[in-house]
């Protein structure tokens, strides 16, 4: 039995123009001209008996049709692109760019990245490290992992993990406390903070707004990383991070000091907008989410 297809050339644009909603970027993305695409565009709604765009004085807007079409196209034709990829082992070994927080990088990543060095060996990986709030579009970036509310208008997000908070301190000083530790009792040790109202919300959070707020002796550190890593080491109590600590929670290095915990933000894996992701993308991306998801069940 013959498949009945849409003309492929036109299913290719119209793929393209749905992603970006523009018919000029995707004239841009395949190389071609605005008309060209316009015109495969045309054929293909004669071919279906549907419209797929509104053109308008200024660009053009997809139609329901439109936006239902092209959401079933895109799985299919980034499934098209990973199954070639497989097939061709000259062409497959890409490099990708991803940016993240050192913080993350430091206690989450690369204590798991080889794992998706030996199941994809031909990827490499470039890892930009940085605090800066990345132009993953201009910067040539593949994808990133980013701490926040997830709400960037320049980037796509997908959530990989939300986070909670709670006091963490060394065995030492958790020998020191009884099993619900109260206030009172967090503030006979040194708060280690990494910024100065993360303490504050714990102890609305716990007491009541109004409460009294943290006081010395403290240690202000500045770095999530080294606020965490001072608190392993036995100089006080932090707060920390249902991601970041993850491991140094299950070897026993850190102890949760309470079960109760509170919302912060989340993770979100960013990737430039409406752009199609490259194959070697889009498997690190993959990994990214089943990884978590192994770590951290329920976390999405």
């Amino acid at each position: 039995m013959s498949r009945h297809l849409p003309p492929l050339n036109a299913t290719r644009a119209f793929e393209a123009a749905f992603r970006h909603e523009s018919f000029a970027k995707a004239a841009a993305e395949l190389n071609v001209s605005h008309a060209a695409v316009s015109r495969h565009i045309r054929d293909l709604e004669l071919w279906l008996g549907v419209t797929l765009f509104e053109r308008r004085a200024k660009g053009v807007g997809l139609t329901l049709a439109g936006r239902r079409f092209g959401a079933a196209l895109v799985p299919a034709f980034d499934a098209l692109e990973q199954a070639t990829a497989a097939e061709r082992p000259g062409q497959a070994g890409k490099r990708i760019t991803v940016t993240l927080e050192p913080v993350f990088a430091q206690r989450w990543l690369l204590r798991r990245l080889s794992d998706f060095q030996a199941a994809q060996p031909q990827v490499e990986i470039v890892l930009d490290p940085s605090n800066r709030l990345v132009d993953v579009a201009a910067e040539g970036v593949d994808l990133g992992v980013r701490y926040g509310q997830g709400s960037w208008p320049e980037v796509d997000s997908q959530l990989l993990a939300r986070v909670e908070v709670y006091p963490v301190a060394a065995p030492a000083i958790a020998a020191q406390l009884p099993p619900e530790p109260t206030s009172d009792d967090l503030r006979r040790f040194t708060l280690v903070h990494e910024d100065g109202e993360l303490w504050s919300r714990w102890f609305a959070l716990v007491d009541g707004e109004g409460s009294e707020p943290p006081s010395p002796p403290g240690l202000m550190l500045h770095d999530t990383h080294l606020a965490i890593e001072a608190a392993a080491l036995g100089a006080g109590i932090a707060l920390g991070d249902s991601v970041l600590d993850i491991d140094d929670l299950r070897s026993g290095r850190l102890i949760r000091l309470t079960p109760r915990a509170m919302p912060c933000y989340a993770y979100w894996i960013v990737t430039p907008p409406r752009r199609r992701l490259s194959a070697p993308a889009r498997l690190f991306r993959d990994w990214l989410l089943a990884t978590m998801a192994a770590a951290l069940p329920g976390s999405t």
